[in-house]
């Protein structure tokens, strides 16, 4: 019974664009008008794709690996499924769920504190570059942050920075 009243309760979060009969979209935009006397401007405006979700940079502080990182926070903080994270993240749901079960084991929380810097999830992508490597080159390039600095908010050494920096700029 419990378990019914959870599924009906959940949020769906859809964008026009996930409709793709156009009948259906017409129907949809002409019920919302008329329900709601919206305009197709606001209409667009309010099933628009999802807002850039922005990780903050002091998660990143601790022993787990980038990936076991954003998947643990994406699981945990978001509820987020293994497939929605894979497609967030551009990455096959096995190695998701992998990356989630080696971060249980290794029983370390996440800590998350106020940060002047968050990353967008989006920079994690492109499987050109590793999830390190993304962060890495993300900071250096936006922020002009120094290596160390660098190494510091990510709490590895500076010159592990300077390696997957130099690694990145080969593969461009």
């Amino acid at each position: 019974m419990q378990e019914k009243s959870r599924k009906n309760s959940r949020k769906t979060y859809f964008s026009l664009d996930d409709i793709s009969d156009s009948e259906a979209k017409g129907i949809l935009i002409r019920l919302l008008k008329e329900k709601f006397k919206l305009t197709e401007e606001e209409i667009r405006e309010l099933v628009k794709k999802e807002e850039e979700i922005l990780v903050p940079i002091s998660i990143f502080k601790n022993k787990l690996s980038t990936l076991e990182i954003i998947v643990k926070y994406l699981k945990e903080n978001y509820n987020f499924r293994f497939q929605k994270i894979a497609d967030l993240l551009n990455r096959n749901y096995r190695t998701i769920y992998s990356a989630y079960r080696r971060a249980l084991r290794k029983n370390i929380p996440i800590v998350i504190s106020e940060s002047k810097i968050n990353v967008p999830l989006s920079i994690f992508k492109d499987r050109k570059f590793s999830a390190l490597e993304s962060i890495v080159k993300f900071l250096k390039e936006e922020f002009q942050l120094r290596y160390s600095e660098i190494a510091l908010m990510l709490n590895l050494d500076q010159r592990t920075i300077w390696t997957v920096y130099k690694r990145c700029k080969k593969k461009i």
